[in-house]
């Protein structure tokens, strides 16, 4: 039988409009439900530092858990690493940005939009894809927050502390995913006769 059965009168039914596969692809696994726990923990535990030690922009923390966790330990490991690189380089992308629009939001705005459209860009380009996300979006987040802030000094504080959220957020989902995920069934070392 063929995949995609066609008449005349009937149109092409695909194998992923059924019922059936919808139920095939949803049925809960072992390993969904492990990293389910784990994205869970992790966010839970994001909430828990930040509300603890009193570390501000909670939500980024808790989001990178979501955006860092991959399906294996080491996707997680390497994204994990390339995230932690994105947010260095995107804090001090916006810090060189503020040098010369702090006070400036006619010119703010137009930096964050290509700062958007260039790790948009990036993140087509990479093969690591969400290292030029996390530099486009860390650069448009902090580029926000420049007219809410009094001072220069208290501006860069802030976008210090934003490094800090993310790279903990990043640092917690690569510590439980490398914890608690299971290792992948790996290639075995000779062909078998």
């Amino acid at each position: 039988m063929s995949a995609i059965r066609a008449s005349a009168a009937e149109p092409a039914i695909l194998p992923f409009g059924s019922l059936e596969w919808l139920k095939r692809e949803l049925t809960p696994t072992h390993l969904r439900e492990v990293r389910t726990a784990i994205m869970v923990g992790g966010a839970v535990l994001c909430v828990i530092i930040s509300m603890t030690l009193q570390v501000p922009e909670l939500s980024l923390s808790a989001y990178m858990v979501f955006f860092i966790s991959k399906e294996s330990k080491f996707l997680t490991t390497v994204t994990g690493v390339g995230g932690l690189l994105g947010a260095t380089i995107g804090i001090g992308g916006t810090l060189l940005l503020y040098k010369f629009t702090y006070g400036h939001p006619e010119l703010r705005i137009p930096g964050m939009a290509i700062s958007l459209f260039l790790g948009m860009w990036l993140s087509r380009v990479f093969v690591l894809g969400p290292l030029g996300f996390i530099i486009g979006f860390v650069v448009a987040v902090s580029q926000s927050i420049g007219e809410a802030v009094p001072s220069p000094e208290q501006l860069v504080r802030d976008i210090l502390w934003l490094w800090v959220a993310l790279a903990y957020g990043v640092g917690v989902t690569v510590v439980l995913n490398s914890l608690f995920l299971p290792d992948t069934a790996s290639a075995p070392a000779h062909r078998p006769k």
